[in-house]
């Protein structure tokens, strides 16, 4: 179909003059523009440099925000819009589509007269040529949906002699071998999973409900009779296993790719708070070395309340005048009163720079007693520590026994072994946590990794109770 047909390389200047200036309009238009930076890239140009800064629409983004998600395609949607191609997955037939599905779904909001910001509102907001986020979804829209909803699609796919075949898969996951997008599905076809690089496949289409759902069904198991045997031993539990460096990444990308993640960051944490305890092994199965490399450690230390690193450039004027840089006015019981706002990133990255105020006051002015057992935050403990607040064991051992907060027994307890949790911590310990922190070196990174995954276990298990509270004040349990 192409052979003899001209290159990118050839076809590029006049692709420039059209390009230049424009806003590109696609359907799940960051697959395409993936592949469009490629061979920009293999032409020796960068697209960004060469378009500047051009504006996208995404007729799939727009379509979730009309329709919800699930059933997008687009195919599905131009049917649904009323537009009937005479031939879909061919280049000009799809673009058609594509005119025509904007089209229609700008029509009741004012069609092309739109003003150009409200047509950005209507696909969420501005979306530039490259990702913002590096991990951001490159996949084709049927796949990424497939993966999203668990549901089966059928594949068109290059096989190793470059033939074509058809078959239904149930994706996966997708993983990174070697620079290449692998996916890993059950395939229908061999009853079995396996792997498809996702530069081999040609097309996928979303099976519909009245579908049948398999190309080949599975072939019925003759009945083989299962040999009981009771035993009077008690059944011996595998250990579970342990949570490898290599595949902590592969494990990100998955939340990112699979869409129960929207960005890098709310990964990363997902992925944290689902491996506390895992974490919390390693602290027992590693060397310090081996542990103090780990990527979840590494990750841990890094979603921190701030950057361990800056723990002794941070001062308490630092810290005043950042919130000196956020006050607002406001009126509440009807009076107006001054207060400092709340970052975008929500209330808990406050409350990591209130306890760091609170150690900050409590350094300066409390006794050593007081100030070890209301220690909150990473910075507090590191100046504490460098001021000699831990030379004296009995002290230490009678801050603990004080405690009100897990974090603030966490950064105690090492040196404090022979005490019990004390009566007055808000919520205990977890045995899974507390039992590894008793072995511990004090101030060691494996000390203080298990007082992060406490804050973190903390803060989770707090913002369920408050949020189980607000549902019982509006009556919905």
């Amino acid at each position: 179909m192409v052979e003899g047909q001209p290159t990118f390389v050839d076809e590029l200047p006049k692709m420039l003059e059209l390009l230049r200036g424009a806003v590109v309009v696609g359907h799940n238009v960051r697959f395409d523009l993936g592949f469009l930076r490629k061979e920009f890239r293999r032409s020796g140009q960068e697209m960004a440099a060469a378009l500047g800064e051009a504006h996208v629409l995404d007729t799939v983004r727009i379509a979730r925000r009309r329709f919800g998600r699930g059933g997008n395609g687009l195919q599905a949607l131009s049917r649904r819009l009323g537009y009937l191609p005479d031939i879909a997955h061919r280049a000009l037939a799809d673009v058609r589509s594509t005119v025509a599905v904007f089209e229609r779904m700008m029509e009741p909001i004012g069609g092309w007269n739109l003003p150009f910001c409200d047509a950005l509102l209507a696909q969420g907001g501005k979306m530039g040529l490259l990702p913002l986020n590096p991990r951001e979804s490159l996949l084709p829209l049927e796949l990424e949906e497939a993966l999203e909803m668990r549901k089966p699609v059928m594949m068109e796919y290059l096989d190793a002699r470059d033939e074509r075949t058809q078959r239904i898969i149930e994706p996966r996951t997708i993983r990174r071998r070697k620079g290449e997008l692998i996916l890993i599905a059950h395939c229908q076809l061999r009853q079995a999973q396996r792997t498809f690089k996702l530069e081999r496949i040609v097309q996928m289409t979303r099976i519909e409900p009245t579908q049948q759902p398999s190309l080949f069904p599975a072939p019925s198991m003759p009945e083989t009779p299962v040999e009981i045997v009771v035993s009077s031993a008690q059944p011996v539990q595998p250990p579970a296993p342990q949570l490898l460096s290599a595949d902590v990444q592969a494990q990100i990308d998955d939340l990112l790719l699979s869409g129960a993640s929207q960005s890098m960051g709310e990964a990363e944490s997902q992925f944290l708070d689902s491996h506390l305890g895992e974490i919390a092994q390693l602290v027992t199965s590693l060397s310090d070395d081996e542990f103090s490399s780990h990527e979840a450690v590494k990750l841990l230390f890094s979603h921190g309340s701030r950057p361990w690193e800056d723990a002794l450039t941070y001062s308490t004027a630092d810290v005043r005048e950042e919130f000196a840089s956020r006050p607002e006015r406001g009126t509440y019981s009807s009076q107006e009163v001054a207060f400092t706002s709340l970052p975008e990133e929500g209330a808990w990255q406050d409350i990591a720079l209130l306890e760091e105020v609170q150690d900050a006051r409590n350094l300066n002015g409390a006794g050593v007693e007081a100030c070890l057992r209301s220690l909150r935050s990473r910075r507090g403990f590191e100046r504490a520590r460098l001021a000699g607040y831990f030379d004296d064991a009995g002290i230490v051992r009678a801050a603990a026994e004080h405690c009100e907060h897990p974090v603030s027994f966490a950064f105690l307890a090492p040196i404090a072994r022979d005490f019990a949790q004390p009566s007055t911590l808000r919520m205990p310990i977890e045995p899974a946590y507390s039992q590894p922190l008793a072995t511990v070196e004090f101030a060691s990174p494996k000390h203080l990794a298990l007082v992060e995954i406490i804050r973190r276990a903390y803060k989770r298990r707090a913002m369920e109770i408050d949020r189980h509270d607000k549902q019982a004040r509006l009556g919905k349990t």
